[in-house]
């Protein structure tokens, strides 16, 4: 779904001008400044009243690229410039780019705006969530195995041999500092099938992803593999979202097939004019563990999350994740929970910073023969990622990744400490 011509017009009239702050089609109307900050000299003011005039042309003539890059580059001089961040999520929307528009839009209904710009924003929202197209994504990451970065904090294994304890010792493997390879790509599509009354739209859609690692640049020599097909419906209401849906998610570790899952899914978004949004939602399943038929069964979870936008130019918010897992074998059944806080700041010169502090415990329900403990686990860390938003290589953006775990353990040889780090590119236009 597009919004029409007439929408992106009302948008444009309802939006105060860079310059003058009023409203660009209603000279009477008393709108408040969008432009934030005000450039400290009169150069500067005119370089960035000429790249926001050659944004808008190519805005208007369709070349979306153009469009991007200068208003990318106003917003790396001045992040709080709401009119030049909603004109990006306007040309990111036309480029089909629209987690990346929605994200633009969500963070600029935080700033100052009129309320007929509000709602023009909203609309923009509810469209992104109702569209009928074909998009895709892509990206690639390169590290070094995660393992070269993990220290153990005990070698001992405590084994149960007929009710007496027994220690072993574990000749782990050194790890090469071989070249880590991370590739993700996804691609949907979305037609609209109904509506229900005269607003709500019912949008089918079917999803293919694939996240994969291999060890060096071999993609024959695979570490993990994750392909996910998914197919349902979305019903767009004014300003929510219910997500209905089948999820059918194949694991590969080393080559061979491990695990794969099976769920029926429904989350529901909720959208505020202020910029926050809250969604929630879980499914019910069965987990194929190949070769192990003891250890598959029913799978559950939970799952939710709620982010605030401010000043037009970051976010905060915290999600929460619960999993319950069945089977045959008291150690293959356990319960996860996963708790996170998130947040995201955009600064001058064209970087963000994006990221999450998290606490993950696991639990199981019995032993794993012949330990003699169950293995409980709780996991801390913290996950960042860098983005220089301005810079471009054929239609990508440079990213740098990075993070840090302590995971405690009730068997001290799976408790370790964990360093990650990995510099890649991902799909900009």
């Amino acid at each position: 779904m597009k919004p029409s011509r007439p929408l992106a017009g009302a948008l444009s009239c309802a939006l105060a001008t860079f310059v003058a702050g009023a409203f660009a089609c209603a000279p009477a109307a008393a709108a408040p400044p969008l432009a934030g900050p005000v450039p400290v000299n009169e150069a500067s003011a005119v370089r960035m009243e000429g790249m926001f005039r050659a944004g808008m042309q190519a805005l208007k003539a369709g070349d979306m690229e153009t469009a991007i890059r200068a208003f990318r580059e106003m917003l790396s001089v001045e992040p709080g410039l709401v009119r030049v961040r909603l004109e990006l999520g306007r040309a990111l929307f036309t480029a089909k780019q629209y987690s990346d528009a929605s994200d633009e839009f969500t963070l600029a209904l935080s700033g100052k705006l009129p309320d007929e710009a509000r709602q023009y924003v909203l609309q923009y929202l509810r469209a992104i969530e109702a569209r009928s197209d074909f998009t895709w994504d892509f990206s690639v990451g390169f590290g070094l195995a995660p393992e070269l970065f993990r220290a153990y904090q005990s070698d001992t294994l405590s084994l149960n041999f007929l009710g007496t304890p027994l220690e072993f010792t574990l000749k782990r493997e050194d790890e090469d500092a071989r070249l880590a390879i991370s590739v993700t790509g996804s691609a949907e599509y979305r037609k609209e099938v109904g509506t229900i009354g005269e607003d709500t739209k019912i949008v089918a859609y079917v999803y293919a992803g694939a996240d994969g690692t291999t060890r060096d640049v071999n993609p024959q020599d695979l570490r993990t593999l994750s392909l996910t097909a998914r197919s349902g419906a979305r019903i767009a209401f004014d300003r929510s979202t219910l997500n209905v849906y089948g999820n059918a998610q194949l694991g590969f570790r080393n080559n061979d097939q491990y695990e794969d899952v099976y769920t029926l899914n429904a989350y529901h978004l909720h959208r505020f004019e202020d910029g926050l949004s809250v969604n929630f939602g879980g499914g019910v399943g069965y987990a194929e563990r190949h070769g192990q038929n003891s250890r598959s069964g029913a799978v559950a979870n939970l799952a939710g999350n709620v982010v605030r936008t401010i000043d037009g130019r970051a976010y905060y918010g915290a999600s929460a994740q619960a999993t319950r897992r069945f089977a045959d074998f008291s150690d293959a059944s356990y319960t996860q929970v996963r708790l996170a806080g998130l947040g995201g700041h955009e600064f001058e010169g064209g970087y963000s910073m994006s990221g999450e502090v998290f606490a993950l415990h696991y639990v199981e329900d019995g032993p794993l023969v012949p330990f003699s403990e169950v293995r409980q686990e709780t996991e801390l860390g913290i996950n960042l990622k860098f983005k220089k938003n301005d810079l471009y290589f054929a239609g990508f953006t440079p990213y740098v990744t990075t993070g840090f775990s302590h995971r405690m353990s009730s068997i001290s040889a799976y408790a370790y400490d964990e360093g990650r780090f990995q510099v890649g590119i991902e799909r900009a236009f």
